[in-house]
């Protein structure tokens, strides 16, 4: 009977590879909230794919987002 032994790297590459379909979906949702406070479509994260997107998403993800209710729902920090 044979035992496959099995390098450090197999079972790293499969922990890598769990730990990131994992935190896929947390992080377009984070993504999708933060381009909603911004009064844009979640629809918007595609642009990243181009590479004349990645700027003016850079541009979104760091200024601060509406204030006020927009249509994706009202300000929570407004109440602050």
């Amino acid at each position: 009977m044979l035992i496959k032994k099995y390098s450090i790297g197999f079972f790293e590459a499969k922990i890598s590879s769990l730990f990131t379909l994992i935190n896929i979906v947390p992080g377009i949702a984070l993504v999708t909230r933060m381009l909603h406070d911004d009064g844009r479509s979640g629809w918007w994260y595609f642009v990243i794919f181009t590479i004349v997107g990645i700027v003016p998403f850079l541009y979104w993800f760091c200024k601060k987002g509406d204030t006020g209710p927009n249509k994706y729902g009202v300000d929570i920090e407004a109440g602050r």
